[in-house]
């Protein structure tokens, strides 16, 4: 049986839906981040949920933490 997150392979192929800019991904939290649009959008059951109405917006701080 294959790891249980087999999406991090991938990552690099997702793009913001909103400003179609690179998401970097988040094994801790579990998200996919756009630091650009400082929003945060989750990954549920190895499926990102790539919709800005159902993303999380990060804090300036969280975004230039991750994206140094």
């Amino acid at each position: 049986r294959p790891p249980r997150s087999t999406l991090f392979p991938y990552t690099t192929l997702f793009r913001s839906p909103v400003c179609k800019g690179k998401l970097d991904y988040d094994k801790a939290a579990q998200e996919l981040i756009c630091h650009f649009d400082r929003l945060a959008f989750s990954i549920e059951k190895d499926i990102p949920v790539l919709l800005e109405n159902e993303a999380r917006e990060i804090s300036p701080s969280q975004s230039s933490e991750q994206g140094s």
